[in-house]
């Protein structure tokens, strides 16, 4: 039996304590073995503090963004338009219907286009999903696709998700340094343990919203017998900490690994 198959992207998401050194506990449900994972690790990607497309791209089509050289950088408005084989045309090729659900609108980087010729049938942004310009947590993005998808899917099919939520910057409005559960072993000072405890708040949602999208297709094989793969990876360490684009602090002392290019799958 064919089985249903559904990528999601989990942008700027990477597990912090296997990349920094941090005392306290969090919820890293994401990062570790659940009774259905088949498989779990880092994940080293292209695309560092931005460039959410790169990964895109690559993970969709199977080719090294870095091949194309600075054509390479926009992949959505520059390779697009000449793809012809992809994972999408592969699947449909062999029955699934594909669907891609963004968290954004459609002319975002051209995505709507280039989804389109990357060989997905069923494009839906955020205001073809209700949820206006813009979603603002993952949660509003699983339950939307739940809601797009339904209880009695075409099936088999091939859906690709992307989550937004955890995008820098990573600014919080905690003003008490002793409220912070979770913070970089080593020092007391508030700008990085207050941009942590965001982006662990954040992760909250995500983590949440992966299990409600892994609920919904376990909830699919047992009513239908058809079973499922859940592949969530992350695109990019977020610039917040990757010091990237805009960032105002220097996280690389924290660091158990230098490489900034490290996710998880």
């Amino acid at each position: 039996v064919q089985p249903n198959i559904m990528v999601v992207l989990a942008e700027s998401t990477f597990d912090p304590g296997a990349a920094f050194r941090l005392q306290g506990e969090w919820n890293d449900a994401l990062f570790r073995a659940g009774e259905r994972t088949a498989a779990v690790g880092p994940l080293r990607v292209n695309a560092k503090g931005g460039g959410t497309w790169i990964t895109e791209f690559e993970t969709i089509v199977g080719l090294d963004s870095r091949l194309f050289g600075y054509s390479g950088m926009y992949t959505h408005a520059s390779l697009s338009p000449f793809v012809d084989r992809s994972i999408a045309f592969y699947l449909r090729g062999h029955g699934y219907r594909t669907a891609a659900f963004f968290p954004h609108g459609g002319d975002f980087y051209n995505a709507r286009n280039a989804y389109a010729n990357y060989g997905f049938e069923t494009i839906l942004d955020s205001k073809d999903l209700g949820r206006g310009p813009w979603m603002k947590t993952d949660r509003e993005v699983a339950e939307s696709v739940r809601a797009a998808l339904g209880p009695a899917p075409s099936a088999p099919f091939f859906s690709y998700v992307l989550f937004i939520e955890n995008h820098s910057p990573h600014e919080c409005a905690l003003a008490d340094v002793g409220r912070f559960t979770v913070r970089f072993a080593g020092t007391q000072e508030f700008i990085p343990s207050c941009a942590l405890h965001e982006y662990l708040r954040r992760l909250d949602s995500t983590t949440a919203a992966v299990q409600s999208l892994q609920d919904y297709l376990a909830d699919l094989e047992a009513r239908t017998g058809r079973p499922f793969v859940l592949l969530v990876f992350g695109d990019h360490q977020p610039h917040t900490f990757s010091s990237t684009g805009g960032f105002q602090y220097d996280y690389s002392r924290f660091r158990r690994i230098a490489d900034t290019r490290t996710t998880f799958f």
